[in-house]
């Protein structure tokens, strides 16, 4: 690990915040918290659209699939491309896009001219851009901290993101409720540039590269072999894949909120044939 204590301020903490001490971890860790949160909140955003606009529990549950697929294929690819690049860098490129099709989601919405489809072309490019996106940021953390308060770091950044899901959508409900459907994107647009600020202004310690590298599709094809020959690794990863698909997750909240408890029955975005609700100005 190359110097970090010129990273480090001069406030001693307890063990399990040890990383909050160094100033580049902690600019992560509240952009993290900050991005993920905002992540939940569009999510949820999108779950109730789909449903207002659809009103099937079937195309709700099609945006998890939408979700899945490209992470299902683009991740390996992602964790080669986080090895090989400034991570700094892509990392301002992936918020970037993210901005932008928030944006984009947020005056569809708001003008009323938002469709079911666009809906899920804006899942799909989002995830595809998350996939990278996370695979760069799994790969920068570690470099941020000394190697004896590695595993608080990870705590530190499991929780940022049990917390912001969980926070996320309850804030979801309240802006939907009172600023109406569009809202959810502009508060997560503003949340991409809380953590572009944050790795903006960050000092980071040279990266540590191979000499050799394999070519790209060989060292993909090495990723996958590694992980599916190593029992705990091809076992974690059959665990999140069942924890992901059978969760509480926002589209089953949304089907209770408004079939079982009524919720929702006020006029918005969702039909061209009732009125529409008051969105943000634009």
């Amino acid at each position: 690990m190359h110097d970090l204590e010129h990273h480090k301020s001069g406030i001693n903490l307890p063990r399990g915040l040890a990383p909050l001490g160094y100033r580049d971890f902690t600019l992560y860790w509240v952009g993290v918290a900050t991005t993920n949160a905002g992540r939940w909140i569009e999510l949820t955003g999108l779950v109730w659209l789909v449903y207002e606009l659809t009103n099937s529990p079937f195309l709700v549950g099609l945006l998890g699939a939408a979700r899945a697929l490209p992470a299902l294929v683009l991740s390996p690819v992602a964790g080669v491309v986080a090895d090989r690049v400034d991570r700094r860098l892509l990392l301002l490129v992936t918020q970037g896009l993210s901005l932008l099709c928030s944006v984009v989601m947020a005056f569809l919405v708001a003008m009323r001219m938002i469709e079911t489809w666009q809906i899920y072309v804006q899942v799909m490019i989002q995830a595809a851009i998350m996939s990278f996106d996370s695979a760069t940021r799994q790969a920068l953390f570690p470099s941020l901290v000394r190697r004896s308060v590695l595993p608080s770091a990870v705590t530190l950044n499991v929780t940022a993101t049990r917390v912001s899901k969980f926070v996320g959508p309850a804030i979801a409900g309240f802006l939907i409720a009172g600023l109406g459907e569009a809202s959810p994107f502009f508060v997560n647009a503003f949340s991409f540039l809380g953590f572009m600020g944050a790795v903006a202004i960050m000092r980071p310690v040279p990266e540590e590269r191979q000499d050799k590298q394999l070519p790209f599709a060989k060292d993909v094809l090495e990723g996958l072999r590694y992980i599916l020959s190593t029992p705990v690794l091809s076992g974690i990863l059959k665990l999140e894949i069942v924890f992901s698909l059978f969760e509480i997750n926002p589209a089953i909240v949304a089907i209770i909120g408004r079939e079982l408890l009524g919720l929702g029955q006020r006029p918005s975005v969702s039909s061209s044939r009732r009125p529409h609700s008051v969105l943000f100005s634009v």
